[in-house]
């Protein structure tokens, strides 16, 4: 099985070539095609000309297309949950999430990821994504005659670099006397894009959390160009 992966950024577009080989994969080809620094250049005609060369690359093959939504466009809070069930959790989020999103859940679609069990708890990461950011986004593929077979979302598709993602999820049993959130050892992650930057926060193995800042490579080059009095196509060198 072919998967193309594919990440739309800011400052240039992803795409790579992976063989699935039964519990391995391989990359077989990989491209970062950066879009133009011309500010009179439209990214949108840029992007969707390359995607509709990618298109017409694998029209004839049985290939998948896998897609991210840019953390950007969501929303993720740690839960945890006195039941194991997955359907029970994605049958819970809109409620539990209510008040701590900032969009409105009647016009957003929920997902959750379950990080592991604790005792007869799920720990969860809890995503919500307003429809028309994900209406939008898969309209950019559609314009171009691309039908994505699965859209992610940027930080779990990191993450799976991180994650033991083959394996049955963890069981933690923690004595009723201590703490469900005790102490214990994690590993932050900064992907650092060109307009937004994404933080992994894992522990064990698992992904707790993601956030996502709007600050990236952009920010960086600017400071950079100032200092040093450079033109800004020089400094993102």
């Amino acid at each position: 099985m072919i998967s193309i992966g594919i990440d739309i950024g800011s400052y240039s577009l992803k795409i790579a070539e992976v063989e699935s080989l039964g519990k391995s994969f391989k990359i077989l080809h990989y491209q970062n095609i950066p879009l133009s620094a011309d500010p009179s250049k439209d990214h949108a005609i840029e992007i969707l000309d390359i995607l509709r060369q990618l298109q017409t690359r694998y029209a004839e093959s049985s290939a998948r297309f896998v897609v991210a939504l840019p953390d950007s466009n969501i929303s993720s809070r740690r839960l945890l949950f006195p039941f194991k069930e997955r359907h029970k959790i994605l049958k819970s989020l809109p409620f539990e999430l209510e008040d701590d999103i900032p969009f409105d859940h009647e016009n957003c679609i929920f997902d959750a990821k379950i990080s592991r069990f604790v005792n007869n708890q799920a720990d969860v990461l809890a995503f919500a994504a307003p429809i028309d950011h994900i209406k939008d986004h898969l309209q950019v593929f559609k314009d171009a005659g691309i039908d994505p077979d699965i859209m992610s979302i940027e930080s779990v598709g990191l993450a799976n670099l991180f994650e033991p993602w083959r394996e049955t999820l963890p069981e933690v049993k923690i004595p009723e006397d201590e703490e469900t959130s005790s102490s214990r050892a994690a590993q932050l992650i900064l992907n650092l894009g060109h307009k937004h930057t994404s933080l992994l926060i894992l522990s064990e193995g698992a992904l707790l959390e993601s956030h996502s800042f709007d600050w990236g490579g952009e920010g960086l080059a600017n400071a950079i160009a100032k200092k040093y009095s450079l033109h800004y196509v020089e400094a993102l060198k």
